[in-house]
């Protein structure tokens, strides 16, 4: 039987401090690996499906507009979906432009 390990962080190997030198040779030793941040039209694509998961009618320019604003970090971009159908929903207002700029306003996000 194979084990296989999976560590994700926000820093390579060598950047972290503090860790044990049989732990840090462990790490250089595997396959390290950046992961970028995805395409306008993967980001897209990835919050259209979140939407349709929730089964929540969020117009294609109110995606765009969240996947546009928010590029780097994907928790904060499918959080802002998330908050902008749970919004909707709890106020009763359709999902537009206004909704969508209050919610990214409150998570630091200029709508443009």
């Amino acid at each position: 039987m194979e084990l296989t390990v999976a560590l994700a962080g926000n820093a390579p190997p060598e950047k972290l401090g503090g860790l044990d030198p049989c732990l840090a040779s462990r790490l250089f030793s595997g396959v390290v690996s950046c992961v970028r941040a995805p395409e306008r039209t993967a980001r897209v694509e990835i919050l259209s499906r979140l939407a349709r998961q929730a089964q929540a009618d969020v117009p294609e320019d109110i995606v765009r507009l969240i996947a546009t604003q928010i590029q780097e970090d994907m928790r904060k971009m499918t959080g802002a979906l998330r908050k902008v159908i749970a919004y909707a929903r709890v106020s009763g207002h359709a999902i537009d432009k206004n909704l969508a700029g209050e919610v990214l306003s409150q998570l630091g996000v200029d709508a443009a």
